[in-house]
């Protein structure tokens, strides 16, 4: 008998190289980080980290479905219950507190000490990616390594109004949502982040139809909605 291999081929390009060098639209930036999330979501619900969520690491296909690959820093947490890399659990690559695994510009401020990571890591890591879709620059950087990780540990991103004038509040408020240092005050799964996303996306699009309608005054006496404590228009 023979081993083998078999692996989805996917026509496309990474999201490094879909990146515009002027940057990216809002509503293309949100509809790659909505696919992100809901792929992150299913992974997340079947007991799996991807542990490095980066753009090299997401393909966008011509008809631009969005795929999430390269698990091989994947880990396997216990499949019922709550995630606890405490207690016992499967492991597809085998870590130790104190190694450091991940792309360091991506990598979470727990990940970067070298502790236990949960799915916290991975919408760290996709808020990384998502500030870098808007704001045309990765929102931790530094001239070497260690400049890079105390960043991180240490500093917050440049508000999105010093490059991109035209990002809505709200996408800022979910990014660095998704970007807290401390996990507890970070998003508590993707299901929550994907359902903020979501609602900011179809906010942004009802609005876009009204404005091409040529009805501002609809626009202005539009129901509001509430995204996770920001209130914004729909």
């Amino acid at each position: 008998s023979k081993h083998f291999i078999a692996t989805e081929y996917i026509e496309g390009e990474t999201l490094r190289h879909h990146i515009p060098e002027e940057g990216m639209m809002i509503s293309d930036a949100l509809e790659i980080a909505v696919q992100i999330a809901s792929a992150l979501s299913a992974a997340h619900e079947a007991g799996i980290i991807h542990r490095d969520i980066k753009p090299e690491n997401i393909m966008v296909r011509r008809d631009r479905i969005v795929k999430v690959l390269d698990f091989g820093l994947a880990k396997l947490t216990e499949q019922r219950g709550e995630i606890n890399l405490e207690g016992a659990t499967k492991v597809l690559s085998s870590t130790h507190p104190g190694i450091v695994m991940g792309t360091v510009q991506y990598m979470s401020p727990e990940q970067a000490r070298g502790l236990s990571v949960d799915e916290r890591t991975d919408i760290w890591s996709l808020g990384c990616v998502l500030y870098e879709m808007i704001a045309r620059r990765a929102p931790f950087q530094g001239a070497t390594m260690t400049d890079v990780l105390a960043a991180i540990l240490e500093r917050e991103p440049p508000s999105f109004a010093s490059s991109v004038r035209e990002a809505p509040a709200q996408l800022e408020w979910i990014t660095l949502k998704a970007l807290r240092k401390e996990r507890d005050e970070r998003y508590q799964s993707t299901r929550e982040l994907l359902s903020d996303l979501r609602s900011l996306k179809e906010q942004l699009e009802f609005e876009a139809k009204l404005e091409a309608s040529g009805a501002p005054d609809k626009l202005a006496s539009a129901p509001s909605i509430s995204i996770r404590g920001e209130v914004g228009r729909l």
